[in-house]
């Protein structure tokens, strides 16, 4: 890896494709664009990309060093871990902060002590720990973006949204929508750009919000549709229902996949897709619950990771290990 070499100091984001994850990017980039205040105090250099675990691992293993790097609402899973330990090694000066609230960063907390300058790990979205945090270090960050925060609490709580912010979080959910429709990393960082502008901007440079809200559209059809097909194919699994789409369903949505069949079905339910290179993604919607499924898989040896929250729950097992997964399942799923 290279030595720090820029005039200006520079700061990397790497922060994950939805809204809390665009929304807590745009709150580092404006703190150090705008406030000049975190991660670096003064004027730096910003660089922001979107990011998931493995593409973060790929990325950092090549990496130059950075003045500081900035990692938002990615799990922390072992290779992000074991690339984290790697670059640490080569870029000894880099400021490293990570932030998150995922319950395998939670798990692995302790691992990043003595690693990265600033673990902050909590159980509020990744935005809501990141705007603390900037302000905290002296950030004065505008309502505007202190809305768009509060949005994607509500949003992560399920709770209610007040009628003055209904146009804000169609905006976000449209944003998250089309990105999972459009994994496009320019409309992600044009998003970044235009939520941590603190002068409100008509639209999002270069996308018209017709052009999102059709794309969100469109990810909703696609959804609903799909979910109305699959139901049909539910079969009951101690007290899930399991539905096997590994034949139908390609590439991201999974998880809003699993999410639309539970409000179809009003039903716990155990989705399966491809999850590549021989094995399959198995995600879990139960309430509260989803997450101590996926923790037991991983307790037993099958899952090679685990991710999600307290309501769902992701594992990446082997193909050929589906059989004993969902037997395993069946079998604890009464005692849960």
């Amino acid at each position: 890896m290279s030595g720090l070499s820029s005039r200006l100091p520079l700061v990397a984001v790497f922060g994950d494709w939805d809204a809390d994850g665009i929304i807590a990017s745009a709150v580092i980039v404006s703190s150090q664009r705008y406030g000049n205040v975190y991660p670096i105090n003064g004027e730096a250099l910003i660089e922001y990309t979107p990011a998931e675990p493995l593409y973060l691992s790929r990325v950092l293993s090549k990496s130059k060093c950075y003045d500081a790097l900035v990692i938002l609402d990615i799990p922390l899973i072992d290779p992000v871990l074991s690339v984290l330990r790697t670059y640490r090694s080569g870029c000894g000066s880099s400021r490293i902060i990570y932030i998150d609230h995922h319950i395998t960063s939670h798990e692995k907390l302790e691992d990043l002590y003595g690693l990265v300058d600033e673990p902050l790990i909590g159980y509020v979205p990744t935005s809501r720990i990141a705007l603390d945090r900037a302000v905290s270090a002296g950030f004065k960050p505008s309502e505007r973006l202190r809305s768009f925060v509060e949005a994607v609490h509500l949003m992560d709580q399920g709770l209610k949204i007040p009628s003055n912010m209904i146009s804000l979080y169609r905006v976000v959910s449209g944003i998250s929508k089309a990105l999972a429709s459009k994994k496009d990393p320019s409309l992600w960082r044009r998003a970044v750009e235009w939520i941590s502008s603190p002068i409100p901007l008509p639209n999002i440079p270069g996308e018209s919000m017709a052009e999102i809200a059709r794309l969100a559209r469109e990810a909703d059809k696609r959804i609903k549709e799909e979910a109305n097909l699959l139901a049909i194919s539910a079969q009951k699994l101690g007290i899930f229902k399991y539905i096997d789409a590994r034949k139908r369903w390609k590439g991201r949505g999974a998880s809003a996949l699993a999410s639309a069949l539970y409000r179809k079905l009003r039903n716990p339910v155990i989705l399966c897709v491809a999850g590549g290179e021989g094995h399959v993604l198995l995600i879990t919607r139960l309430p509260g619950k989803a997450y101590r499924v996926i923790r037991i898989l991983r307790e037993s040896g099958i899952a090679v990771n685990v991710g999600g929250h307290s309501s769902l729950g992701i594992a990446r097992i082997p193909e050929n290990r589906l059989g004993e997964a969902l037997e395993l399942l069946r079998r604890i799923s009464y005692s849960l």
